[in-house]
Formats: structure tokens, C-alpha cells, sequence
């Protein structure tokens, strides 16, 4: 699966978007398996880098506190892997996702409705 984030790592899109100012990652399609787009939408995806470390095991910390990270060669922080959690309230984001589910059954169930009906009016022509 494709997701797009923001610049502040907010998944904006899934598998395309027309938006050039989005960043494209490949996720393993069973991180969100069943999730509709907006349950989606309410993650980050966001880098992690790895952390200079005190001889107590503790983070590092600069002067103003912020963490301290390891650099390569150049200069460039070393990433370690991605983060993803939701930045919108999980129970919220429950609820999008039951009224979603509850979207696509009612669609189902018109569906199927608007086929029986077919299939009747085509018994009832063939019958006269």
C-alpha cells in the first residue's frame, strides 16, 4: 500500500494523489487491513533517527534539552526506522471507521435489493 504524508507526517493520501508536495512510502498492506481511508488519514508515518545515548543508558540531551542524534559523515541524522500512531483520538477514529462499515453494508444491502428486484420484474416479463 502507498500512503502520502505532509510535512508534518500526517497520512494525507493512500495508494495515489494529483498533491507534488506529499511524500511517498510503500507500507505493508496489513498495517491497516479493513481501515477505510479517513481511519487511515487520522496516523503519522514518521521517521525515527537514532539516538546518541549517555554512558547511563539515558538520551542524550542538548542545552536547550532536546535530544541529541547521531550523525553520519555528513552531517545527516542516521534513521532507524518509522513510527506510526494515530494524532487523532483512536476512539474517534473508531467511530469513522463503524460508520464506514455501516456506509458499505446499508450500500450492500441496496444493492442486493435493487438485483432482486431486477431479477423479479425479469421472471414477471418472461411469465406474461
Amino acid at each position: 500500500m502507498k500512503i502520502f504524508t505532509n510535512e508534518y507526517n500526517e497520512i494525507c493520501a493512500i495508494n495515489n494523489t494529483t498533491c507534488s508536495d506529499l511524500t511517498e512510502y510503500e507500507i505493508d498492506d496489513s498495517t491497516f487491513e479493513g481501515k477505510c481511508e479517513a481511519f487511515i488519514c487520522g496516523y503519522k508515518y514518521e521517521p525515527q533517527y537514532q539516538l546518541e545515548m549517555n554512558s547511563d543508558g539515558t538520551n542524550k540531551k542538548d542545552e536547550f534539552g532536546n535530544d541529541v542524534f547521531v550523525l553520519d559523515e555528513e552531517g545527516n541524522k542516521i534513521l532507524s526506522g518509522y513510527s506510526i500512531y494515530p494524532f487523532i483520538d483512536y476512539n474517534v477514529l473508531l467511530r469513522i471507521q463503524a460508520e464506514h462499515d455501516a456506509q458499505d453494508l446499508l450500500f450492500e444491502e441496496l444493492t442486493q435489493s435493487i438485483v432482486d428486484n431486477d431479477y423479479r420484474l425479469s421472471l414477471m416479463e418472461l411469465n406474461e
